[in-house]
């Protein structure tokens, strides 16, 4: 626990330190709050961290990476061009080639991250891990979004995870977790494919041109695919 806490936090302070530092021009006051954290991170940087807890570690953090990126909402009109052009079964054309984003605060979201609370289990009671996988109606008292599809994620079962958020998609359209979790799942089970690099770039323009298919035309579309599809188009604005 205490390795996977210090390589998740360490890393999260890092990547916030550098972006604080280029966005946008700082007082005298805030370089020298910089240059203090730094010199700080470097040595944290310097502690070792084993394997196991630091994949974890890693896991947790692009985790929350892409949940995030899931706030971003995309302009309708620029996600109505690519539904378009989904069902005409043509490529994205050039002008459509770009989605406009804004960051929308208020959808925050209000709950914690099931897979991060079912990791939490995992490193403090592994006798209840074991217990929940095998009694998946009581997930709901580690957290009450929690699904198989997150258990089978925290235990590595990567294709089994895949499966059960592709059907979540399919019941409900999927909440952000479901949609972060099949874009990080997805990259354990085929990496560096053209899909799965779409799917965590941009994970908010495939579910919002999945929605929009689906709300206007009744179209079952898979993830997967369309991700595929989707893998030359760009964001501005976020």
């Amino acid at each position: 626990m205490a390795h996977v806490e210090f390589a998740h936090w360490r890393d999260q302070e890092i990547k916030a330190t550098a972006l604080a530092r280029t966005n946008g021009p700082l007082t005298e006051m805030g370089r020298r709050f910089l240059a203090l954290l730094d010199a700080e991170l470097q040595q944290w940087a310097a502690e070792s961290v084993p394997t196991g807890p630091l994949d974890r570690a890693n896991a947790a953090t692009a985790d929350r990476l892409v949940s995030w990126r899931l706030l971003r909402r995309p302009e309708m009109a620029d996600i109505d061009r690519l539904a378009q052009a989904w069902r005409a079964h043509g490529e994205v054309p050039a002008p459509s080639g770009t989605v406009r984003l804004t960051f929308d605060k208020s959808a925050a979201p209000h709950r914690t991250n099931p897979r991060i609370a079912l990791l939490y289990v995992l490193l403090e009671d592994p006798a209840r891990m074991e217990h929940l996988q095998a009694n998946p109606a009581e997930l709901g008292s580690v957290d009450a979004n929690a699904s198989a599809a997150d258990v089978a994620f925290v235990m590595g079962r990567f294709e089994e995870a895949v499966t059960g958020y592709l059907r979540q998609i399919s019941e409900d359209g999927g909440d952000d977790f479901t949609w972060s979790g099949l874009a990080l799942a997805y990259e354990r089970q085929a990496p560096a494919s053209p899909a799965s690099l779409m799917l965590l770039a941009h994970p908010e323009v495939v579910r919002a041109v999945h929605q929009r298919v689906a709300r206007q035309h009744g179209d079952r579309i898979d993830p997967i695919a369309l991700s595929g599809w989707l893998q030359h188009v760009t964001t501005v604005g976020d």
